[in-house]
């Protein structure tokens, strides 16, 4: 059963924390690494591509066995971008939060609206 790593003690940060003054910029070397920022995104583009062949080839073979199944103008490299967004969203706010709420709450329900 997942546990929170910690409850935080103060009041959560306001959604603006990261416009503050306070806040580090990209500029002054308290930012993540460019090697990091780079590797993550070579990792979302590859997750993007994989994700969007599985689902053309789904689609193809969907579209042979049961064409009336897909919605109009289904779109593997738009649905694939869509899941792709989802998924850094839930990696940015389960970091943001601490890890504090459980990562799989509603991600059955959130992900069935995805991928119908």
């Amino acid at each position: 059963m997942w546990q929170p790593s910690r409850r935080p003690d103060t009041a959560p940060e306001s959604p603006c924390a990261l416009t503050d003054s306070a806040a580090p910029s990209p500029t002054d070397g308290a930012g993540p690494p460019a090697r990091l920022t780079a590797r993550m995104s070579q990792l979302t583009e590859r997750l993007q591509t994989l994700l969007r062949q599985s689902l053309k080839l789904t689609c193809e073979l969907t579209c042979v066995e049961h064409a009336d199944t897909l919605p109009c103008g289904y779109d593997p490299a738009l649905r694939a971008n869509l899941i792709i967004s989802y998924v850094l969203k839930r990696w940015h706010h389960d970091a943001r939060s601490g890890f504090y709420k459980n990562p799989s709450e509603h991600a059955d329900a959130q992900l069935r609206l995805l991928l119908q």
